[in-house]
């Protein structure tokens, strides 16, 4: 049978817990514990690592778990997103109306979009061991948005 960890043979649970969702470090939180216990006991870093372990992986989990479902309930939207912008750059890229400077941009736009669709589109989605990667499509949204802005603001 395993040792009681010091954490809890100290009633220390919620304190720890309200260290850990500070944002402090398992030796922070090890220091100001044995500190709080003004010499009764002694708190390691490695103590704290091993009680926090099993609360992490769950949180880990639920998180995994979390993104997939977001993932899941966005991928089609995500895919037409990257579609349109994958025609809207490529469109410009064509035009001949474009410097060459500007069809250039717009050409590594386009393949900044097609890399993106590949990377995942070859990730094995049987493999669970952290390739949950969601697509961040911010940036291919400002981009378009800035060039639609510009376009506008062209006479």
């Amino acid at each position: 049978m395993g040792q009681i960890n010091k954490i809890e043979k100290n009633n220390l649970q919620g304190r720890c817990m309200d260290l850990f969702r500070e944002g402090r470090t398992t030796a922070e939180i090890a220091d100001i514990l044995t500190q709080e216990l003004a010499g009764v006991d002694t708190i390691s870093q490695p103590s704290v690592s091993r009680w926090l372990k099993p609360i992490r992986d769950d949180e880990r989990d639920e998180t995994r778990k979390r993104i997939h479902d977001h993932i899941k309930q966005t991928v089609e939207s995500d895919l037409e997103i990257l579609d349109e912008v994958e025609g809207f750059m490529v469109q410009e890229f064509r035009n001949p109306e474009n410097s060459v400077l500007q069809r250039s941009d717009f050409g590594l736009k386009a393949l900044r979009v097609v890399e993106t669709k590949l990377k995942y589109a070859l990730t094995d989605p049987t493999n669970t061991q952290d390739t949950l990667h969601p697509v961040d499509l911010e940036s291919f949204r400002n981009d378009l948005e800035d060039l639609r802005q510009d376009r506008e603001c062209q006479p």
